[in-house]
């Protein structure tokens, strides 16, 4: 199935219900967990390392939209 920014910026809306600014590791843990994405700690680490560009430990839309787009075009066959 191929997935759209749109699809990106819905799941960004739903995994931050509880705040507006951003999604934290749990969330994103949470999120791959649904999604059936091999959710490892270490991995969702690594994830918020890479895509949270301003180190505020939690991710903005752009910033998960750039992390969904990584994550559906290296690790779905």
């Amino acid at each position: 199935m191929k997935y759209t920014k749109q699809d990106y910026e819905d799941w960004w809306f739903k995994y931050n219900q509880n705040h507006d600014k951003g999604v934290f590791n749990g969330e994103l843990y949470l999120f791959l967990v649904e999604m059936k994405l091999d959710p490892e700690r270490a991995r969702v680490n690594k994830y918020m390392k890479q895509f949270d560009k301003n180190g505020d430990g939690k991710l903005e839309v752009d910033e998960w939209c750039e992390l969904m787009a990584y994550i559906f075009a290296n690790h779905i066959q």
